[in-house]
């Protein structure tokens, strides 16, 4: 049976790319939704021509997404006129493409495919993403998403492993106390509540999600089909990593849980672990920003490093 966790790698990638960190009192679930604004998904669009109706109400839907109109799905949208009085059908036919926000430096496309409203409906939003994004605005400190595997009794068993170790998380963490930081004067949202969601891999109303999830990084649809995931998600709709298979127990789920309630390392988002989902949701509209945008004192990388050392040795 395969298993995987990205935990040491993703806390490394965070040591690298920062460099000199800065700690806060704030949590990052709570920094994190109230701070770090969601990057673009990179939206092309292959024009061909003529374009159907169904296509240009595809089309008058992404432009007006991208404007922030019709939606403040984070998307950027980019049109490639491709038509040609003599160009071959294949070129001729309008698709789009949608790629991971650039700063992610993932190079595959999430998702292609042609130029339709349903198409666009589904990629703007879901019934799954709409679940996430309320309870994210509704200041749930993360949802644990399951991505099932297709056999109901180890998805069932899963999922009542989630609730089990989510809920003593709830009773058992405690958020930064701001007065050991020198006693900031920072609104802390000290009450820690997980939310555990199933998605099945094939529903077609979620196609979309899915195809986020499997390629937030390289190998989980390669490597790992048919394994059960679970994708920790916080702030504004950022995937942590992922969890697979046997990665999926106790001492991985206490890491991932103690690192979002845990104190803000770094206030540069770019600098954190995590991928966003493409969602439709005012986050400026439904969130009120209850902590200052730059609080804290500067952590040497050394100091973070052994901080991380020693926790991970107390979990050993």
């Amino acid at each position: 049976m395969k298993s995987r966790t990205t935990i040491s790698t993703m806390w490394i990638f965070s040591i690298i790319t920062c460099g000199v960190l800065t700690a806060c009192p704030i949590p990052v679930y709570q920094y994190s939704l109230e701070h770090w604004e969601t990057d673009a998904y990179e939206v092309t669009i292959y024009r061909g021509n003529p374009l159907s109706d169904d296509q240009q109400q595809a089309l008058d839907l992404l432009e007006s997404a991208h404007r922030g109109e019709a939606t403040v799905a984070n998307i950027a949208v980019t049109m490639r006129d491709t038509a040609t009085n003599n160009g071959s059908p294949d070129r001729q036919q309008s698709r789009i493409e949608v790629r991971y926000p650039s700063v992610t430096g993932i190079q595959s496309p999430v998702w292609s495919g042609g130029l339709s409203l349903e198409n666009v409906r589904s990629l703007l939003s879901s019934p799954i993403r709409r679940r996430i994004g309320d309870a994210l605005a509704q200041r749930v400190s993360a949802v644990w998403l399951l991505l099932e595997s297709g056999d109901r009794n180890r998805d069932r068993d899963l999922e009542n492993l989630l609730k089990e170790q989510t809920s003593r998380f709830e009773r058992e963490i405690v958020v930064p106390d701001s007065a050991a930081w020198g006693g900031h004067d920072v609104q802390i949202h000290a009450d820690v509540s997980f939310e555990v969601i199933r998605v099945n891999r094939n529903d077609p109303a979620e196609s979309m999600l899915v195809r986020m999830l499997l390629a937030s990084e390289p190998d989980l649809e390669s490597d790992f089909a048919g394994e059960p995931m679970v994708f920790p998600i916080y702030g504004r709709g950022l995937i942590l990593y992922a969890l697979v298979g046997r990665g999926i127990n106790p001492w991985t789920l206490e890491e991932a849980a103690n690192f979002l309630t845990g104190p803000c390392s770094c206030q540069i988002k770019a600098a954190n672990p995590g991928t966003d989902l493409l969602m439709d949701v005012d986050w400026q509209a439904r969130i009120e920003v209850l902590t200052p945008a730059s609080v804290g004192e500067t952590v040497g990388t050394g100091t973070f490093l052994r901080g991380f050392d020693e926790a991970e040795q107390e979990n050993q």
